[in-house]
């Protein structure tokens, strides 16, 4: 894969043409797919929250960035629990932090070829699932995903990894393994 990326206004495709950009900007990035190939859309700079939040959402990105700080390699985080209490929200929270840290932040809505990202991606990246009891509803998606984490430590690069779910149904391999989830 090449290490450079095309940029055409909100869109980057990997590749080696015109309008080169070495690494991805930081800001928010949706995956995208077309018969000529996968690419990134930037949708935002960061989220932006026009109200007041309430709940522990300060003490999850707090214990999450001191995670990431204390670890040299990947990182994997599962928000859970009920609707409404604020797991999308943190997750968002801590886009916002990587964004400020110079960090791409790829918001994943349904299974990926996430091998080929990720060895496409040559910098430190933060991935978030959100909903994936939803978007990776299917065990195979699941399996797929298991096996690129597994594969993830024979890269340079870090990935931070959160996964949000109303349930706990990921399947018992992601949860039973260290630096998969905490």
């Amino acid at each position: 894969m090449n290490d450079i990326w095309h940029k055409m206004g909100d869109i980057w495709k990997p590749g080696n043409v015109a309008n080169q950009q070495p690494l991805l900007c930081a800001g928010i990035f949706a995956f995208g797919a077309s018969p000529q190939g996968w690419y990134f859309v930037q949708e935002n700079a960061r989220y932006e929250f026009p109200y007041k939040i309430y709940g522990h959402t300060d003490d999850i990105v707090k214990r999450v960035k001191a995670a990431w700080a204390a670890s040299p390699s990947n990182l994997g985080v599962l928000l859970n629990g009920i609707k409404g209490t604020g797991k999308t929200i943190s997750a968002q929270l801590l886009a916002n932090w990587a964004v400020d840290n110079n960090l791409p932040v790829l918001v994943v809505r349904d299974p990926i070829p996430l091998a080929e990202v990720l060895e496409a991606v040559k910098q430190d990246i933060v991935i978030i699932f959100d909903e994936f009891e939803k978007t990776h509803a299917k065990k195979e998606d699941q399996q797929n995903l298991l096996s690129t984490i597994d594969g993830m430590s024979r890269h340079q690069r870090r990935r931070l990894l959160i996964f949000t779910a109303n349930h706990k149904s990921l399947d018992e391999n992601f949860v039973d393994r260290p630096r998969r989830i905490r």
